[in-house]
C-alpha cells in the first residue's frame, strides 16, 4: 500500500522521505510503506508520530522498525516509556538535537526491550551525573539499545576515551603542546574529546592555540579551586555550560585565529568576556567588526575604557538601539573625563549602557548632548529607569526635582563618604584601596536608587499615600540606616504598609518599646490584662509571651528579642531569592497574625548568648538548631554555612 507524502499531516516528516540520503531511505520499500501507513493512520497522535520518526532516523535494525509498525502493544510500551527517558535530558540544554535523538532512541528501546539494563545504567554513577547535568550525555552517543550494562560500563567507556586520546596525542601534530594540560581539559568534558583534539591538532596558529589551551586549563582549575575554598556552589548543569564556553575558545582559536589574537593582544578582559566577544564578532561580522576595530585602535590610549566588557556592552547596545550617535557621545564623554574626576573615571561604560531603557533614554540623551553627564546623573538615570513618566521629555525636569528631594539625605551622605575616601587616599597614596572603596560606595548608592524608583513613582502618582508613609517615619528609618532600602521594594501605587507596621512606627516615634514593659513585682495577671495577644511582655527582667489565655514564661532577654524581632522590620519580611516564596509568605503571615506569632516566638529560646530554635514537627529528626551568639553564618554567596 502506498501513501503519498502530501497526505501526511505531521509537519517536517516529509523531509525524511524526500531526502535521498535520509535514514528513512535505508529501509526497503515495504517497510517505508508500512511506516507511512502508520503515520497516516495515526497522524493526529503526535506522540506516536514523534516516536516513530525518532526510531526510523536513529535505529539501524530494520526488523525493530517493522516490529514497531506491526505490533501495537510494542508501540504502546515505547509511548509509556517516552516521558521517563526524556527526563534524563532535562539538565542537558547544550546537547545537540541530533545527538540527543540518537541517544534517546536507543535508550527508549533499551527501557522497552531490556528494562533491567536501563535501570542499571540510570542507577550507575555516570547515569546519575547525566541526570544532574554534571556529565555530558554525549558520552552515550555510541550506546546501542542491546548493549550489556554492568557496574564497569562507564569505567570502560572513560578508559577507552582516555586511551584513544593518548594514542592520538602521540602524533607529531601535538609535539608542541603540553599534553598534560590537554588531558586535564578532556577530563572536564570527556564527551568532547575527539572534537577538542581535532581543533588543537589542525590549528593554523600553534602559538595562539598553545596560549588558549593554557588559558582554558588554568581557568577551569582556578574556578574549581575557588569553589572548593570559598564554599561557592554552582549547579552541575551551569558548570557544564561554563565548561562548554571554555572549550568553545579552542574552536575559536582554530577557526578565528587572527580575530582572537588581535583582541587578546589589545583589549583587557577575562576568559568569558573573550568567549562572548569572539562569538559575537565571528557570527555577526558585518555589524560588529568596525566597532571592534575602533575599540582595538583606542585601547592604547585608555585600556580601562576600551576593554572587552565595554565592547560587548557597546555591541549589545547598538543592536537594541538605532541611535548610534548616543553611543558615540557617551564613549567620547567618558574618554575625555579628566583624571581628577575619580568618581566618573571609576564608572564603567558597560554599567551606563546596560541601564539605559525607553524610560530614561531621553534624560541620558539630554545630559550627554550637553556634555554635562556626572556621577549623580548616572544615579538619576537608575532612578528614572523604572519610571514610565520619564519617557516624555517635558516631564524630565519636574521628575528630577522630585528625585533630588527624595535623595537629598543620600546625596549628602554619598558626597561626604567620597570626600573622606579621597582625603584618606591623599595621605596614604593607596590608589588601589581608593578604587575598591569607591566601588563599594557606588554599588551601595546604585542599589539605593533602584529601590527609590518605586517611591518616586508613588510620590508622583499618589502624593496623599506618599505623604502618609513619609509622615509615619518609615522613610526616616531607612535614611537613618535603621531599615535597609530594600524595604521599599514592594512599595508602590497599589500597595501600602500594613497596620502592624504603622503601629510599630508610631511606637518608635513616641519613644516607646514594642515590648510591653512592667516593673519588678507587677502581678502576672495584671501584666496579662494590660497587654495584647501576641505581645512580648517583660516584668522586671523576666520575659513572657501573651498567648491570649495567659502569660507564658519565655527564656529570652529583651535585648535578644529586639535583635531577633526589631521594631517595624519584624513585619517587613521580603523574599531574598527565587525558590523561597512559600517560606517567606508563611513567615510573613505568621508574624502578622497574633495567634500564630505566639507559636513562632515559642520556637526561639535563649541559652546564654546563643539562640536555640526548636521545631516540634521535626524533633524526631534533630529539629533543634543552635545559633552561636544568635548569628546565622553565611558564605560569600549569602548561603547558610552548616
Amino acid at each position: 500500500m502506498q501513501i503519498k507524502v502530501e497526505h501526511i499531516e505531521i509537519g517536517y516528516f516529509d523531509i525524511y522521505t524526500k531526502d535521498k540520503n535520509s535514514a528513512f531511505n535505508k529501509y526497503d520499500k515495504s517497510i517505508q510503506d508500512k511506516f507511512l501507513e502508520k503515520l497516516y493512520i495515526r497522524r493526529m497522535n503526535i506522540d506516536d508520530s514523534n516516536i516513530l520518526k525518532l526510531m526510523v532516523q536513529n535505529i539501524d535494525d530494520a526488523t525493530v522498525i517493522e516490529n514497531i509498525c506491526d505490533n501495537r502493544n510494542f508501540l504502546n510500551g515505547i509511548i509509556k516509556n517516552f516521558q521517563s527517558v526524556n527526563k534524563l535530558f532535562i539538565n542537558q540544554p547544550t546537547l545537540p538535537i541530533k545527538v540527543k535523538n540518537k541517544i534517546f532512541s536507543n535508550l527508549l528501546l533499551m527501557k522497552t526491550l531490556n528494562p533491567n539494563n536501563y535501570e542499571k545504567l540510570m542507577l550507575s554513577k555516570g547515569g546519575k551525573e547525566i541526570k544532574t547535568g554534571s556529565l555530558n550525555a554525549s558520552v552515550l552517543e555510541k550506546i546501542h539499545y542491546n548493549d550489556i550494562i554492568d557496574d564497569s560500563y562507564f569505567y570502560k567507556l572513560f578508559s577507552k576515551i582516555e586511551s584513544d586520546a593518548d594514542t592520538k596525542m602521540l602524533s607529531d601534530d601535538f609535539a608542541s603542546f603540553d599534553k598534560n594540560k590537554i588531558a586535564r581539559i578532556i577530563e572536564f568534558e570527556p564527551a568532547k574529546s575527539d572534537e577538542i583534539l581535532n581543533y588543537i591538532s589542525s590549528a593554523k596558529d600553534k602559538n595562539l592555540m598553545n596560549q588558549i589551551v593554557s588559558l582554558v586549563d588554568s581557568s577551569m582549575q582556578q574556578r574549581d579551586n575557588t569553589m572548593k575554598t570559598s564554599g561557592v556552589f554552582i549547579k552541575p548543569s551551569d558548570k557544564r555550560i561554563s565548561n562548554l564556553k571554555y572549550l568553545d575558545l579552542i574552536r575559536m582559536a582554530n577557526q578565528e585565529p587572527e580575530l582572537m589574537k588581535k583582541i587578546m593582544q589589545t583589549l583587557n578582559g577575562n576568559v568569558m568576556e573573550l568567549h562572548s566577544l569572539v562569538n559575537m564578532i565571528s557570527s555577526d561580522k558585518l555589524n560588529t567588526v568596525d566597532m571592534a576595530n575602533q575599540f582595538i585602535a583606542n585601547a592604547k590610549y585608555d585600556k580601562s575604557l576600551f576593554n572587552m566588557k565595554n565592547l560587548i556592552s557597546s555591541i549589545n547596545f547598538s543592536k537594541a538601539n538605532s541611535d548610534l550617535s548616543l553611543l558615540t557621545d557617551i564613549i567620547n564623554n567618558l574618554a575625555n573625563t579628566p583624571k581628577h574626576d575619580v568618581l566618573k573615571k571609576s564608572l564603567p561604560l558597560s554599567s551606563i549602557l546596560s541601564n539605559i531603557n525607553d524610560n530614561n533614554i531621553n534624560f541620558v540623551r539630554q545630559k550627554f548632548a550637553n556634555n554635562s553627564f556626572s556621577i549623580k546623573d548616572f544615579y538619576m538615570m537608575i532612578l528614572l529607569k523604572n519610571v514610565p513618566q520619564a519617557k516624555n521629555p517635558s516631564d524630565i525636569n519636574p521628575l528630577v526635582a522630585h528625585a533630588d528631594e527624595l535623595m537629598q539625605v543620600y546625596n549628602v551622605r554619598f558626597d561626604s563618604k567620597v570626600k573622606e575616601l579621597i582625603e584618606e587616599a591623599k595621605i596614604t597614596g593607596d590608589k588601589n584601596k581608593l578604587n575598591v572603596e569607591i566601588g563599594k560606595v557606588l554599588n551601595q548608592q546604585f542599589r539605593t536608587m533602584y529601590y527609590y524608583s518605586e517611591l518616586l513613582q508613588l510620590k508622583i502618582s499618589n502624593p496623599k499615600k506618599y505623604n502618609k508613609i513619609k509622615d509615619s517615619g518609615f522613610i526616616d528609618m531607612i535614611e537613618q540606616g535603621k531599615l535597609p532600602p530594600s524595604k521599599l521594594a514592594k512599595l508602590n501605587t497599589n500597595s501600602d504598609l500594613s497596620s502592624n507596621i504603622y503601629k510599630d512606627l508610631q511606637m518608635v516615634k513616641d519613644g516607646k518599646s514594642i515590648v510591653a514593659e512592667f516593673p519588678e513585682g507587677t502581678a502576672v495577671e495584671t501584666a496579662f490584662g494590660a497587654s495584647n495577644l501576641g505581645d512580648a511582655v517583660e516584668i522586671g527582667d523576666k520575659m513572657y509571651i501573651n498567648d491570649g489565655k495567659q502569660l507564658v514564661k519565655w527564656e529570652m532577654s529583651k535585648e535578644k528579642y529586639l535583635e531577633l524581632f526589631p521594631p517595624v522590620e519584624r513585619f517587613t519580611t521580603t523574599q531574598g531569592a527565587l525558590g523561597d516564596c512559600f517560606l517567606v509568605s508563611s513567615m510573613f503571615a505568621a508574624m502578622n497574625n497574633p495567634v500564630s506569632r505566639v507559636e513562632l516566638y515559642k520556637l526561639f529560646k535563649q541559652d546564654g548568648n546563643d539562640i536555640v530554635v526548636n521545631i516540634k514537627a521535626y524533633e524526631d529528626y534533630q529539629g533543634s538548631t543552635r545559633f552561636t551568639n544568635g548569628k546565622i553564618l553565611l558564605d560569600n554567596q549569602g548561603k547558610h554555612i552548616d
